[in-house]
């Protein structure tokens, strides 16, 4: 597609501050699991298969520009490492990836598909949300049918993106077959619209930026354990360890036993896919877990004190 068929203002927005925290989408917040997830999309674990769909993916994503007015090139990247991933889900082995998704009303054109995911060659790539997409959906008709909402604002939360992870689950829907249903130049004979599943969402919507993260590949191991979706709802923890580097696996049950050392004798390891307001994939050392929230920061302290950093209170669920 040619630059100027693109009708989308990014850059003109990104020092806006937009401080709608989803007003038609209240239900969902960031970054909330508001569906039981089932994980078999991930397919039968495969360490091998994981290594490799996670390599590849790691060295598309690096060949895509952050530069906004990068060269046509950028288009090309972006499409391959989408097609991987649509390819990966085919065969029964689709992968978690965060991406931003913008909200595409059309600039000057009607666009044949209302969301994109928002890459630095300052195009589209069309997409279906899935799954748990409310956020997404009601904010989009909220803003679009809102006599109340001045167009200033409209645009601005239109340009702005959400953070999205989930996953393609391997079907595209081609796009403006007929040159008759080209709107203005917004279509072009190549456009696709890529379903995506979305898991998890941020509450609001933000300036660009751009993610092609491949947060857990396909063939890993699904979650052991319930969900902390009862009891104590606040937790003193560290959620910094990918699970996918193993150095950083390797520290995270090095931190835990020192906190086991130090008189912290609940402390435990806990995949981050059991915790709804967390983003996936993160090995999480959690200290304990409370009732209220005062007592979880008096406990964040009182590990502080012992000079062990970057615990935080967080609500679990």
């Amino acid at each position: 597609m040619k630059k100027q068929d693109y009708m989308f203002v990014y850059l003109i927005i990104i020092s806006l501050l937009i401080s709608n925290r989803g007003v038609w989408a209240q239900e969902c917040r960031s970054p909330r699991v508001c569906e039981s997830i089932n994980w078999n999309f991930l397919g039968k674990a495969d360490s091998a298969k994981a290594g490799a769909i996670k390599q590849k993916a790691d060295q598309q994503a690096a060949l895509i520009p952050e530069d906004l007015y990068a060269p046509d090139d950028g288009e090309r990247h972006i499409h391959a490492w989408v097609d991987a991933r649509l390819q990966e889900a085919k065969e029964g082995h689709a992968s978690v990836v965060r991406i931003s998704i913008v909200m595409n009303a059309g600039w000057g054109c009607t666009v044949p598909a209302p969301f994109c995911l928002e890459y630095s060659g300052g195009g589209c790539v069309y997409i279906k949300p899935t799954g748990n997409s409310q956020l997404l959906t009601k904010n989009f008709e909220g803003y679009m049918n809102d006599s109340s909402v001045t167009p200033e604002k409209r645009n601005a939360l239109l340009s702005m993106s959400y953070q999205v992870e989930g996953y393609f689950v391997g079907k595209k829907k081609s796009l403006c077959k007929d040159p008759s249903e080209d709107q203005a130049g917004c279509c072009a004979n190549n456009d696709a619209e890529y379903e995506f599943h979305v898991l998890r969402i941020s509450d609001s919507p933000m300036g660009s930026s751009f993610h092609y993260q491949t947060q857990l590949p396909g063939g890993s191991p699904k979650p052991e354990g319930s969900v902390l979706n009862s009891g104590p709802k606040w937790a003193v923890l560290n959620a910094s360890f990918p699970m996918t580097d193993a150095v950083a696996r390797s520290r995270a049950g090095k931190l835990k036993s020192q906190l086991i050392e130090k008189g912290f004798g609940k402390t435990t390891l806990v995949d981050s896919r059991l915790i709804p307001k967390l983003w996936c994939c993160f090995d999480v050392v959690l200290v304990d877990r409370l009732a209220t929230k005062e007592e979880a920061v008096l406990l964040q302290k009182k590990i502080a004190g012992l000079g062990i950093k970057n615990f935080s209170v967080v609500e679990l669920y």
